[in-house]
């Protein structure tokens, strides 16, 4: 490869890796029973008012954020090459920030708000594989009704370190739960490979892959 060449596909990459998404009215969307839900994990590093989200690179920023109750952002592992497929994982300011997360318009669902989306699924399919998209997960002979939520396994940043990449992902809620934990508990939705999804509640110092909801 040419100096010339490289220089031009390592200055596209950064130029990729550097501007996430700006949403517009095109954001791609699904529409499940009376609700509609962004159909990709969200990949954007300003709130609504235009504020930057830092970037956490090291365990150590991620922890002093959430120790400074403060946003933070970052890539699974690490490594920018996840954004395309996988979007970003935020910290809990970051999804609970008064500046607001998600595009205008939209809102960072509650657990009710996924409970009502499963239990409108389980109606008419298997809501842990109508969620699914058609390429990550395991193949099923399964018969179901895709829904578009087109979710992939992408796994979540633990509380020591980044965990489950091709076996499960974690979407953020804002809905805390009552617990003497000592960094606090808050409710997540999980769909695993092994074909489970649902509600589970975990530390708030984890971080996890944001869908939204368009707001009524």
């Amino acid at each position: 490869m040419t100096p010339i060449l490289f220089f031009i596909i390592f200055s596209y990459h950064l130029e990729t890796l550097n501007n996430p998404k700006v949403y517009s009215d095109s954001i791609p969307q699904t529409k499940i029973g009376e609700q509609t839900w962004t159909s990709e994990n969200l990949n954007v590093i300003t709130f609504q008012n235009g504020d930057t989200i830092p970037q956490a690179q090291s365990a150590e920023e991620w922890q002093l954020a959430f120790e400074k109750q403060a946003p933070a952002w970052c890539w699974y592992e690490k490594n920018g090459v996840y954004l395309k497929e996988h979007g970003i994982i935020y910290n809990y300011y970051a999804i609970s920030d008064s500046r607001q997360l998600a595009p205008k318009g939209w809102s960072i669902p509650s657990s009710s708000d996924f409970l009502k989306m499963h239990t409108f699924l389980e109606s008419i399919s298997d809501p842990c594989l109508a969620l699914r998209d058609s390429t990550s997960w395991p193949k099923t002979t399964d018969v179901y009704v895709a829904s578009g939520f087109n979710s992939s396994p992408s796994g979540y940043r633990g509380e020591y370190g980044f965990k489950y990449h091709n076996a499960l992902v974690k979407y953020w809620t804002t809905s805390k739960v009552l617990s003497d934990h000592p960094r606090g508990l808050i409710d997540f939705y999980n769909i695993d490979r092994m074909g489970n999804c649902g509600i589970a509640s975990e530390a708030k110092n984890c971080g996890a892959f944001v869908r939204c909801i368009l707001k009524y």
